[in-house]
């Protein structure tokens, strides 16, 4: 990460990780909000070698083993959203990260957990109350917590499939996730066979495909 921009921006403020909404005082449950309308991270947003030593910081209080640092983006239905980050490896590993929102720019330290896993740890980002894998920034917001705490629901949630509004409006939004399934896909072979990529679109197309009997009894609702 460029030391200059470390420097001489000024952030408004900086959270700390054992910090909760909740502990706010005079806290109220947050209104809910559709989860893909927030942005997202995850540790797989700081590509790989998150856990791999990149080299040593060394200060009067103590030696530090640096990760990875660079600029990555979260991403939201809409949007992309670019985070400055530096990943500090020692007794616990953390991310610290960097950005810039409408209200301003804010700074976040987050934890890094690890799970065991075939070829080594795996490592999963951890919300302050503890829950471990990706984290939200609700619209209007201004630090990164998992969805138990921003109080987020899918957007599935909100449709009602009993009318025929509320099925096109769900086959929709499964086409739309289709669409975004299939632009992830880099590569669809891989030593001869399919990547997981691949057939996951496959599944998924096969799931989310318009029956016969729905198909009839939306156009039998639409006016002729």
């Amino acid at each position: 990460m460029d030391d200059t921009i470390l420097e001489n921006t000024e952030y408004e403020d900086s959270l700390d990780s054992s910090w909760s909404p909740k502990d706010e005082p005079g806290y109220k449950e947050l209104v809910k909000v559709n989860m893909e309308d927030c942005y997202q991270i995850s540790a797989g947003s700081f590509g790989r070698g998150v856990l791999k030593p990149q080299g040593t910081s060394i200060s009067d209080l103590a030696t530090t083993t640096i990760g990875k640092s660079g600029v990555t983006y979260a991403w939201s239905k809409w949007n992309a959203l670019p985070l400055e980050f530096e990943i500090t490896l020692g007794e616990e590993f953390k991310v610290f990260i960097q950005y810039k929102t409408k209200n301003g720019q804010y700074s976040q330290e987050i934890y890094i957990a690890t799970k065991p896993a075939t070829y080594g740890p795996k490592p999963y980002l951890q919300c302050s109350c503890g829950y471990i894998g990706k984290l939200y920034l609700r619209p209007g917001s201004y630090y990164w917590y998992c969805y138990k705490c921003c109080n987020l629901i899918y957007e599935l949630q909100t449709i009602n499939k009993r009318t025929v509004s509320g099925l096109l409006a769900y086959y929709l939004n499964r086409k739309f996730k289709i669409k975004d399934a299939r632009a992830m896909i880099s590569r669809e072979v891989y030593n001869g066979k399919l990547t997981r990529k691949v057939k996951r679109v496959i599944v998924m197309s096969k799931k989310w495909r318009i029956s016969p009997e729905v198909k009839a009894k939306i156009e039998s609702k639409l006016p002729k």
